[in-house]
């Protein structure tokens, strides 16, 4: 049967489809084998790249060691270059050190020399120096010497006359020897004649000038001064003339000569020496030297009147002395000895007022109370301290005590002290009087 158009357009539509479906089948299972056979090689690639990734950072990595290396390496350098400069500046150290050592080793052998020179020298000089003292000393002798047959005379009127004659100034003071020393004209014209006789110092305006008289012989000048005893309640006066350095040494010399005599000592001072009781005085020896040879009482606090007697001296190491106590801005200190006549108080506070520094108190309070010949005695000074010494008293009296002088010293500075100074003095007089009857 004849096919159609219709019908041969319908099978070749059947067989364009059916080989569509194969042509589709075919290209899937194209694709599938391809999706396979990638699929066995995607493992391998994606270790691959793993690997480029590690490979990549790890050529990272070893730059940035590689780098660090190079810095290292570069610091490595420079130390060995400043630990090579270093060694240098130690060697060059160590040879100026070595120099150094040397020059102090020198430098402390010259200082030994210097040392045994300077104890040399040390010993010359202190050698020089007693020798220009000696010299001194001789050189003041000769002038001393010189000066012996001189006298001063003070307070002698100046006139005109003396001016233009150089007899006046004898004639004023021949005049002075018979009106003011009673010495007769004939005794002068035999026994007193002069050298030389002038005015001391250049003429002031209502200043009288010394007048220095030398004597020969010699015997003038006893005459004169055996008749000097008649210038006493006068103006006048009369002395011998020293040099300057004596004269220094004296005027130091004259306020303690007087304060042993006060206190009943021999004394004399002769040119720059002071003798106390035939004892050169010094300032080393001056506590030891004897003043006032007396009596003391063995019994001093007792009802029975003393009966045994010895012989002592009183002298500065005689006090038994307190500490120093300071109140505020007053300082106390008190001072104690044994006693048996009433010229002892007087005698015992003199030597008390040796000391320099006892002669800066500002007072000087005190008591004391005595049994002798059969008589009690006793008195106090409150030296400016109202009621002070008459306290001191009345305890010696409330303790039966006799036979003792007490004294407290006291140094005041502004502002005073008050009423309270009076319980110190008190509690002082009473604690050395307790130290002095205990010994």
């Amino acid at each position: 049967m004849p096919q159609t158009p219709s019908h041969s357009i319908r099978k070749r539509s059947k067989r364009s489809r059916k080989s569509r479906s194969s042509s589709s089948s075919s290209a899937d299972e194209n694709v599938n084998n391809q999706s396979k056979r990638y699929k066995g090689r995607i493992p391998p690639i994606e270790e691959q790249a793993s690997t480029m990734a590690e490979q990549a950072a790890t050529g990272v990595s070893l730059q940035s060691l590689n780098d660090k290396l190079d810095l290292i390496h570069a610091t490595l350098l420079t130390t060995d270059r400043s630990v090579g400069d270093l060694k240098e500046s130690v060697v060059q150290i160590s040879k100026t050190l070595e120099y150094a050592l040397d020059e102090f080793e020198d430098i402390k052998s010259d200082n030994r020399q210097l040392r045994k020179e300077i104890g040399t020298c040390t010993s010359k000089i202190n050698i020089l120096e007693a020798k220009c003292d000696e010299q001194k000393e001789n050189i003041l002798d000769l002038q001393c010497r010189q000066m012996r047959d001189n006298l001063l005379f003070f307070n002698l009127p100046e006139i005109d006359e003396e001016s233009t004659n150089r007899q006046g100034t004898e004639s004023v003071l021949r005049g002075f020897l018979n009106a003011q020393l009673k010495i007769p004209d004939d005794l002068q014209t035999k026994e007193i004649h002069f050298d030389r006789v002038h005015r001391i110092g250049k003429k002031q305006i209502n200043k009288t000038r010394p007048i220095v008289a030398k004597f020969n012989p010699y015997k003038g000048k006893l005459i004169v001064l055996d008749h000097s005893k008649n210038l006493r309640g006068t103006k006048f006066g009369i002395g011998e003339q020293y040099p300057p350095e004596i004269q220094a040494r004296r005027k130091t010399l004259v306020p303690i000569m007087k304060q042993y005599r006060d206190a009943g000592a021999r004394v004399k001072l002769s040119v720059d020496k002071l003798y106390v009781n035939g004892q050169l005085y010094t300032e080393s020896s001056h506590r030891s030297i004897p003043v006032v040879t007396a009596q003391k009482s063995i019994y001093v606090s007792t009802d029975e009147p003393p009966g045994e007697h010895s012989s002592i001296a009183i002298n500065v190491d005689t006090f038994i002395h307190s500490d120093l106590v300071s109140v505020k801005n007053t300082t106390f200190q008190a001072h104690a000895v044994r006693i048996t006549s009433k010229e002892q108080v007087k005698a015992a506070l003199s030597v008390l007022k040796i000391d320099e520094q006892i002669q800066k108190a500002t007072h000087l309070m005190s008591a004391y109370r005595l049994y002798e010949q059969g008589n009690w005695g006793d008195g106090y000074n409150d030296d400016r301290e109202s009621t002070a010494g008459k306290r001191l008293l009345e305890i010696m009296t409330e303790e039966n005590l006799f036979g003792i002088l007490v004294v407290v010293s006291q140094w005041s500075r502004e502002p005073k002290l008050g009423l309270e100074r009076f319980k110190t003095i008190t509690t002082m007089g009473r604690a050395i009087m307790k130290r002095l009857t205990a010994t």
